[in-house]
């Protein structure tokens, strides 16, 4: 039989597989980030019918809204984003609405037009060093360019924000920003009861983790632990 702790891990990778992949090769070195600049596949955005510059600059802008330091000339590291085609397929992370078909037998049970975004950063002087997150998104036809930029943006978001390469000043003084991604996953411990002074102390445990998936709406948090 399973032990817990490993069903557990099981659990998680799976979960976090469905939500997205995330590649990291040789690791970066997270001091020498110091500027980002965007690189779109132009050929992609011709296919689904978006102008490359209006796009671009409008990913670049909600990035910076986060203290990202993207700019449009030289820099020490490069943001290139690809574009895969619109398939048929399972339906992405996030929470969304469709009339589509219900049955469960049915093949296209669950199934919905997604487009694959890949965001890959690469460090310049050492292309060696990077690391890429590729996230879906469901899309109709003919693809919306402010949609577009929203998923683009959210996939450059997540993979930028699970580096933690930012200075904590840098965060600390963000303001509420007026862009916010799509969805944003992030794995925290679950806060530790407080202490009653009078009471008998409370035997630390373990920390238990907590996977929360913050979208537009509430926020879902999922609570791992051998009591879940």
């Amino acid at each position: 039989m399973m032990h817990t702790s490993a069903l557990k891990n099981s659990l998680l990778l799976v979960l976090l597989g469905t939500l997205s992949t995330l590649v990291v090769a040789e690791p970066l070195d997270k001091t020498a980030i110091k500027t980002i600049a965007l690189k779109m596949d132009v050929q992609a955005l011709d296919d689904l019918g978006v102008a490359a510059p209006p796009l671009q600059e409008k990913v670049i802008y909600n990035l910076n809204e986060w203290r990202f330091p993207m700019v449009t000339g030289t820099a020490t590291h490069s943001l290139e984003v690809s574009i895969g085609k619109i398939e048929n397929s399972t339906t992405p992370v996030g929470f969304s609405f469709s009339s589509g078909n219900s049955d469960p037998r049915s093949l296209a049970f669950q199934r919905d037009n997604v487009l694959p975004v890949t965001c890959r950063l690469v460090a310049q002087k050492y292309p060696a060093q990077h690391a890429e997150l590729t996230m879906s998104f469901s899309a109709e036809k003919p693809v919306k360019a402010e949609k577009l930029a929203d998923h683009i943006s959210t996939v450059c978001f997540d993979l930028l924000d699970d580096l933690h390469f930012l200075a904590p000043e840098t965060t600390k003084t963000l303001k509420t920003p007026a862009w916010m991604p799509t969805v944003k996953v992030e794995t925290v411990l679950e806060p530790q009861p407080k202490v009653n002074s009078t009471a008998e102390p409370i035997v630390q445990e373990e920390g238990r983790k907590q996977l929360i998936i913050q979208n537009q709406g509430s926020p879902l948090i999922l609570k791992m632990g051998h009591d879940r």
